[in-house]
């Protein structure tokens, strides 16, 4: 998956230069550098990947456009799906297949956070207009960065025209 796709820096292993993690205590602001993680056993199985910002955008494109081989359209537009609410008045926060889904007025975008002791992550995209945002942060202490992607994302697609279908 990670070849057909272009993912060249996605991986078990973080590639140089990477970013160092920090944990900031809450109560003292000190600042300390994670240790890196042990990524052999149980843990392994979340899937555990370092990734970059390029790639992250290759992976959103991959989420709103599927890409012949390794994943149908229909296959992603299921995924994306409903299946679960968080909330089910407001409807801000559900899940589909693997994907978090994020409602912003009438604009429902697909993702999904990620985490590593240090490091905080999060990539959203609205499918339908492929436009998505990914932010990555080399800190465990109170960034959100899901909440960021949202506004980034939200912020490009009221800025940027849309543009017509040809006839």
């Amino acid at each position: 998956m990670l070849e057909p796709l272009g993912l060249a820096r996605t991986g078990f292993e973080p590639q140089p230069p990477s970013a160092t993690g920090y944990f900031v205590d809450p109560y003292s602001d000190r600042v300390t550098v994670e240790p890196d993680p042990d990524v052999d056993g149980p843990v392994a199985a979340m899937g555990w990947l370092w990734s970059t910002v390029d790639d992250l955008a290759r992976w959103a494109d991959f989420l709103a456009t599927g890409h012949d081989g390794v994943l149908a359209r229909e296959t992603l537009d299921e995924m994306a799906r409903a299946r679960t609410m968080a909330d089910h008045g407001a409807w801000t926060l559900g899940w589909g297949l693997g994907l978090e889904l994020y409602r912003r007025g009438d604009r429902v975008f697909a993702g999904h956070g990620g985490a590593m002791p240090g490091m905080l992550a999060g990539l959203v995209v609205h499918r339908a207009e492929r436009t998505g945002a990914a932010v990555l942060t080399n800190t465990g202490a109170e960034a959100k960065p899901e909440a960021l992607a949202l506004d980034l994302a939200t912020a490009a697609l009221d800025a940027l025209p849309r543009t017509p279908e040809p006839w």
